[in-house]
């Protein structure tokens, strides 16, 4: 968080004279001419993908996730370094993109999220301000980064063409995918009598979006299982934790099993960080009595 608020700084500095460091001449400079009109989000593809990925978040002063990374384009004098500070909601991305450097500038960002691509428009120029849908382009998301092209013009009119950029969130802690617990886990199940041992398999399914989403799914048990629990069918929800690492997003499922011993159990797991695990407790009643709250460990197959 020390780099983010220098950067915060720099910004501030820079907005206190006039704009980017490119000035009124460079392109996509501060003095941009153009009708001062913010950027509206792209459609994205005819048949958009529900968000595999999430780029934006509350961890930062100001309430966005910022990135970091070298930029370029065709005519850019020197290196520049670009900072996306992006908030998303659903599968739309507002936010700034900021430029510092010989071609330094800024503008506002907005963009549509579908699957791990997202796709955007900003303009630059106008002290920050911006000039509408100037530039567009889309980026690949992926855990921890992001590779984007670009391509417009700035604010003045002249070309921006052939722009790449590859952009980090501020720690490594940042993941912006979901680890999916959709398919099939499976661990022993503990010898406590009301529960009778031996070991039970969980299929998932999984539906919702980078946020997480509503389960449903199936458990069998084992024959050496005292109480004859057999096979149950359960529901429960997964909730991510955005932005963040994988152990802070939670697994809670409620199974029922109507064979010879009728049972009610309550499942609150979470994520390894690997995303190959999960692990909680598990309560709830068998026909043996209450269940206190016990350890269990399922790993996916």
């Amino acid at each position: 968080m020390r780099k983010l608020s220098m950067t915060m700084l720099i910004v501030s500095a820079l907005a206190a004279c006039g704009g980017g460091g490119g000035g009124g001449g460079g392109r996509g400079g501060s003095g941009g001419q153009g009708p001062v009109t913010a950027p509206t989000p792209p459609s994205g593809p005819a048949t958009p993908e529900p968000p595999n990925v999430y780029v934006g978040g509350p961890e930062a002063p100001g309430g966005f996730l910022a990135w970091n990374g070298p930029m370029s384009f065709a005519g850019a004098t020197g290196a520049d370094t670009l900072q996306l500070q992006l908030k998303q909601t659903a599968a739309t991305v507002t936010g700034m993109l900021l430029v510092f450097g010989p071609d330094g500038t800024g503008g506002p960002f907005a963009g549509t999220v579908s699957g791990n691509t997202l796709y955007f428009n900003f303009s630059a120029g106008n002290h920050g301000q911006g000039c509408g849908n100037a530039i567009g382009g889309m980026a690949t998301v992926s855990a921890k980064s992001m590779v984007g092209t670009f391509s417009g013009q700035d604010c003045k009119g002249g070309p921006v063409t052939n722009g790449t950029f590859t952009v980090v969130p501020p720690v490594d802690t940042i993941d912006t995918t979901r680890l999916p617990v959709s398919g099939t886990w499976t661990g022993n199940i503990p010898s406590l009598a009301v529960l009778g041992g031996g070991a039970w398999t969980w299929v998932i399914a999984q539906d919702g979006d980078v946020n997480g989403g509503n389960l449903t799914g199936s458990v069998n048990v084992t024959t050496d299982n005292t109480l004859k629990l057999g096979a149950g069918t359960f529901t429960g929800t997964l909730t991510n934790r955005f932005p963040g690492p994988a152990w802070l997003d939670r697994v809670t499922v409620n199974a029922g099993f109507t064979g010879t011993c009728a049972s009610m159990l309550q499942a609150n797991v979470a994520l390894t960080p690997d995303g190959k695990g999960l692990s909680g407790g598990v309560s709830g009643s068998t026909c043996k009595g209450p269940v206190p709250v016990t350890g269990i460990t399922l790993q996916k197959q």
